[in-house]
C-alpha cells in the first residue's frame, strides 16, 4: 500500500467531500482533488500536519506504513474545534495583521498569567 493509498483511506474514514477537506486543510477542492489523485510526489506535511492535530492520524503510518493509523490520545494534541476555529481565523489574515495578533496575544498571555499568579498569591481582588 502507497503513501496515497494509506492517505485516501483515512479520507474515506474522515471526511464527507473534497469541500469539508478543503475546509479543514485550508485549502482548495483542487488541491484536494490533486492530492488524492497523486499529483504531488509525497501528501503535503501542511496536510498531514493538521490530520494529526486534528484527528490523531499518525504521520509515520501514512509516510511508511509503520505504526498504528492513529496516534493514541495520550501521544497527541489533537486541536478543539475552537482552537481550530482560531487556526482558521489566523490564516485568512495577512502578514501584518498576524504580526500583530501574535504581539497582542504574547500581551494578553503575560498579563493573565500574572494575574493568575496574584490570585494564587492572595492579591487578587475580594
Amino acid at each position: 500500500m502507497s503513501e496515497l493509498d494509506r492517505f485516501r483511506e483515512f479520507y474515506n474514514e474522515s471526511m464527507r467531500n473534497q469541500y469539508e477537506a478543503a475546509e479543514v486543510f485550508g485549502i482548495s477542492a483542487s488541491r484536494v482533488s490533486e492530492t488524492l489523485k497523486g499529483k504531488n510526489k509525497k501528501i503535503p506535511e501542511q496536510i498531514l500536519i493538521i490530520a494529526e492535530l486534528r484527528y490523531g492520524l499518525n504521520k509515520e503510518w501514512v509516510r511508511t506504513g509503520q505504526g498504528e493509523k492513529y496516534l493514541p490520545k495520550s501521544e497527541t494534541k489533537r486541536l478543539t474545534d475552537e482552537e481550530m476555529e482560531l487556526v482558521e481565523n489566523y490564516r485568512a489574515l495577512d502578514k501584518e495583521k498576524k504580526k500583530q495578533l501574535l504581539e497582542q496575544s504574547e500581551f494578553l498571555r503575560r498579563f493573565l498569567r500574572g494575574q493568575q499568579l496574584r490570585d494564587e498569591q492572595g492579591f487578587g481582588p475580594g
